[in-house]
């Protein structure tokens, strides 16, 4: 809980720093100014933030990088690769003959590649897409024992995510994003582990 509130405090902070510094007699919006419309078609880029999932009340840092296409000022696409980390409280053996479930505290690691739909009005757009996540490693530290599980099988599975997002513009070619997702995973365990929100912030290039 104590990681998700600095990265939600992190994350809001930088938020709130990119508002604009003051605005003249004349409408004019000086320092980091927020655009009323996509100065940019392409964006490429990084993003970091923190997911918090909801049937542990745990969070983790999620990074990776992005491209985004402007279509028209209504409609564009984003395509994104991440790493993630989803923690764990309980695990059960995937492949085994005799599968045993071991109780402590721990992650799962995966990659994610998703793509995205957007719908932009002025500076704030809506995302809506689906992901990939694989599996690449994970382990538990029992809570009797204290022992250390290395977990090398877990499932992949799809997600959906939607959530707005918060653009502005820090310089002639250099952009920020500020954004929220909720995302819920396709997955057959019960309780759904990969159900949670995620709060980013990226920086971005754009052409």
């Amino acid at each position: 809980m104590r990681k998700l509130l600095i990265t939600i405090f992190f994350i809001l902070f930088s938020a709130l720093s990119l508002y604009p510094a003051s605005i003249s007699n004349t409408g004019t919006i000086t320092g980091a100014s927020i655009q009323p419309a996509n100065p940019y078609s392409q964006l490429i880029g990084f993003k970091t933030g923190g997911e918090f999932y909801f049937n542990t009340f745990l969070s983790d840092w999620s990074t990776g990088i992005f491209f985004e296409d402007v279509i028209n000022p209504w409609i564009g696409f984003e395509i994104d690769m991440s790493s993630t980390a989803i923690p764990i409280t309980n695990y059960t053996q995937v492949v085994a003959v005799n599968p045993q479930t071991f109780y402590g505290s721990g992650n799962l690691q995966y990659i994610e590649m998703s793509g995205a739909l957007k719908f932009y009005i002025q500076s704030v757009s809506f995302s809506m897409g689906i992901s990939y996540n694989n599996f690449t490693s994970g382990y538990i530290i029992q809570n009797t024992i204290n022992q250390y599980e290395y977990i090398g099988d877990a499932y992949n599975y799809f997600s959906f995510f939607v959530g707005p997002e918060l653009t502005a513009q820090i310089s002639s070619d250099l952009y920020t994003k500020v954004g929220v997702q909720i995302i819920y995973g396709l997955i057959n365990i019960n309780p759904n582990y990969s159900v949670g929100a995620r709060f980013y912030i990226s920086f971005a290039y754009g052409i």
